[in-house]
């Protein structure tokens, strides 16, 4: 990948990080689980478009010559994806065919259902405790998809930190790997 071209996913990646580590505060805190059900789908929409884009640059798809042309072109190619359930795992499993198992995929739609009822619409829904637990592991199996190409993101940055001892980490920080067996950085920072 060529420098302009990995800019925005690497954008994208760092806004994915903010989004999930803010949903997982709303979830655990306790008093915000219905907006952290939206950002948690916002924040695995944007790493699934990560993937797809950069799957599509990778078999060299992207026409683009400079950065302007690119954000261009992915914003092209993220209309035609739109927020859609559906059309999110189609362009996903394009290249990542039977990512998710059948439980996962159920669990993924009823976040997304979460996601569309962020205006009112008079249904009741619910979503398990557990729940986290599989999107956790979901967020970090797409995250381990992303090429090393993309810089240090907010949550390789995280993980590098809380394993040194010269690092105090914040409370807000705290809430990305309390009680969460799956968060680690992507593999080329692990220490």
């Amino acid at each position: 990948m060529q420098s302009f071209e990995y800019i925005p996913l690497s954008s994208w990646l760092g806004n994915a990080d903010t989004l999930y580590l803010d949903a997982r505060v709303l979830w655990l805190q306790g008093d915000g689980l219905g907006s952290g059900l939206i950002l948690m789908w916002l924040a695995i929409e944007q790493l699934i478009k990560t993937v797809v884009f950069q799957d599509r640059i990778q078999n060299r798809e992207l026409k683009a010559k400079d950065a302007e042309a690119v954000f261009a072109e992915f914003d092209s190619w993220g209309k035609k994806i739109n927020h859609s359930f559906a059309s999110n795992l189609n362009a996903l499993y394009t290249h990542h065919s039977d990512l998710f198992s059948e439980d996962e995929k159920k669990v993924l739609q009823n976040v997304y259902e979460h996601f569309e009822a962020r205006y009112v619409d008079n249904k009741s829904r619910g979503i398990e405790i557990k729940a986290l637990n599989v999107l956790d592991e979901i967020y970090f199996r797409l995250r381990d998809l992303i090429s090393e190409d993309l810089p240090m993101s907010h949550i390789d940055m995280i993980d590098v930190h809380r394993k040194s001892e010269m690092y105090r980490l914040s409370d807000y920080t705290r809430f990305a790997f309390t009680d969460n067996p799956h968060f680690h950085a992507r593999a080329h920072y692990r220490t």
